[in-house]
């Protein structure tokens, strides 16, 4: 099943209007805009890499503390990850908002997560100033590395997220949708190691570079037989320098999508099965290592309907995500896994503009960007809000949870 969901899944039975506090949301937003829109600019300005985002994630957590939030720095045994909770004192659920910081190399905030960290600690803060009367807690996570290296992941097999209920975030994006799933991945890199001789006498040596051309051959020959989603894309990435000796040292890396995370294990395996035996065959060793696979992606929908609705009243309009459209990979998908969580895309520019461009890290920075982020953060607000003070969409978020993800 593709984990963007058709329209016809997207009824709930969540009532349509609440009694959100639409205005007072947008008061408290007026309090703290420019500190927002200031701190999205200085994050695109700096940018930092996975696991490098100090200037950021120490700018965040300040902020928060200042507002009352008790800040834990250096959550899960990273440095730039970062937790903030705001308690009410009163009993109720508990609600995240992501915040995701890292950019791309040399290209900087191409993805926008200065958006998403801006988006993210406005919600925190302006519904903090609300849970007093909702009861509950309001938590800004601060997630590294969701361009490599899987800080979610990290943070969730480090258990900080074990007493979060819901999780929201949003992307900026060309389009503005809900629904939009992600697909799973994982990068397996495979090293065998020989012994070198000279090209005259191979029978002396020991060709590392000939199991690792047997794993390329063995994916041609099984790409038809796996899920019709599996891709797996390889670059050799030591394989010799000279002609004339037999290669002692080769290395390669390999790409691994498929629908789910399960899809992409399991070629994993069959991939490291099969780089042992040839490597056997010859006397080669063989080692691989991968990193914390990234799950697919399930969009709550009853939260994502809010949100939906809570945007509209802000002046964007968004549609339903295509089904049949390609999907990235984000560690948000294995959050969604474990709770409820929210990922809608909000539009920053045209269609004809991709992410991961120099045109969209320019944008990200733009008045349409602020403009998005501002719009968006009243949408998390009130969708946060709903959560905490609407028995009736959280039961039914949890429904769906359960109904869609649980039961896998």
């Amino acid at each position: 099943m593709d984990r963007t969901l058709p329209l016809e899944m997207n009824d709930t039975t969540a009532p349509r209007e609440t009694k959100a506090p639409r205005q007072k949301v947008a008061e408290l937003l007026k309090t703290y805009r420019d500190q927002l829109v200031s701190l999205s600019h200085t994050i695109h300005e700096t940018p930092e890499l996975a696991f490098q985002e100090h200037q950021a994630s120490e700018s965040a957590a300040q902020l928060l503390e200042q507002e009352g939030f008790q800040v834990t720095r250096g959550v899960g045994g990273m440095a730039t990850a970062l937790k903030a909770v705001y308690d009410s004192g009163k009993p109720g659920p508990t609600l995240a908002f992501l915040a995701e910081y890292d950019a791309l190399p040399e290209i900087g905030h191409a993805c926008g997560h200065n958006l998403i960290a801006a988006s993210a600690i406005g919600a925190a803060l302006v519904l903090s100033r609300l849970v007093p009367e909702t009861g509950g807690r309001v938590v800004l996570m601060g997630t590294p590395a969701e361009e490599g290296g899987g800080g979610k992941i990290l943070l969730l097999k480090a258990g900080a997220f074990d007493d979060i209920d819901f999780s929201l975030m949003m992307h900026p994006s060309n389009q503005s949708v809900i629904g939009r799933g992600s697909t799973a991945c994982c990068e397996l890199v495979m090293t065998f190691g020989g012994q070198t001789a000279h090209s005259s006498k191979p029978e002396q040596g020991i060709n590392a570079l000939r199991p690792l051309i047997q794993v390329f051959n063995a994916i041609d020959d099984r790409q038809a037989k796996w899920p019709s989603k599996v891709k797996v894309n390889g670059i050799i990435t030591a394989g010799g320098t000279a002609s004339n000796v037999i290669v002692d040292d080769a290395c390669g890396k390999f790409l691994i999508r498929g629908e789910t995370r399960e899809e992409v294990v399991m070629v994993m395996e069959e991939l490291n099965q099969v780089a042992a035996e040839e490597a056997a065959k010859i006397g080669a060793t063989f080692h691989s290592d991968h990193d914390e696979p990234y799950s697919e992606r399930y969009p709550n929908m009853v939260l994502e309907e809010r949100f939906k609705l809570h945007l509209a009243a802000e002046g964007i309009t968004m549609a339903y995500a295509d089904p049949l459209e390609p999907t990235g990979s984000s560690d948000v998908g294995n959050v969604s896994r474990a709770m409820p969580t929210i990922h809608p895309y909000v539009a920053i520019v045209g269609a004809d503009v991709a992410g991961h461009t120099r045109e969209f890290a320019a944008a990200s920075a733009s008045p349409r960007g602020d403009d998005a982020m501002l719009k968006s953060i009243a949408a998390l607000t009130l969708t946060g809000w709903e959560v905490l003070a609407v028995p009736e969409i959280r039961e039914a978020a949890m429904d769906e949870f359960q109904s869609v993800v649980t039961k896998k």
